[in-house]
């Protein structure tokens, strides 16, 4: 994968998760866990229109998501959103983002009911957008087994 490609990713994929731009350490860390790993290297076809999808925006990203957890669950999209998530849990500052208390209960509450609200917008969106492209491009059986 090009190195813009995983720049791009980078970035949006930190923004997705933290709503923060990535340090250079995490950069640094996303790009060396790719040259090292091979893990994407042979990827099928609709993921790799998923990963494409899913780098131009946090929007983007979100519905890719929002499709991945319910459709194709061992997806490049969710194993790369896992790997960003495990760099930012370990590194200042997303880290201290993503364990600080967020204001009292009725607002954590209130900020829980709008993130639901965008996952299910997200997932509806997916159905609608993603679903025929993957059973296009033959990725996905609409017959039942049997």
């Amino acid at each position: 994968m090009k190195s813009e490609q995983l720049d791009s990713e980078c970035q949006t994929y930190c923004r997705y998760l933290t709503g923060q731009n990535p340090t250079s350490y995490i950069r640094e860390k996303y790009h060396e866990y790719h040259q090292m790993s091979g893990a994407f290297s042979s990827l099928a076809r609709f993921d790799r229109f998923l990963l494409s999808f899913s780098r131009r925006g946090t929007w983007m990203a979100r519905i890719a998501d929002g499709y991945s957890v319910r459709f194709l669950k061992q997806s490049a999209v969710r194993k790369k959103l896992v790997l960003m998530l495990a760099l930012l849990e370990c590194a200042p500052p997303s880290s201290s983002y993503l364990d600080a208390s967020r204001g009292p209960a009725a607002l954590v509450l209130a900020r829980m009911c709008v993130t639901a609200a965008a996952s299910l917008l997200a997932l509806v969106a997916a159905v609608l957008v993603l679903l025929p492209v993957h059973w296009a491009m033959g990725g996905l059986s609409l017959r039942r087994p049997g």
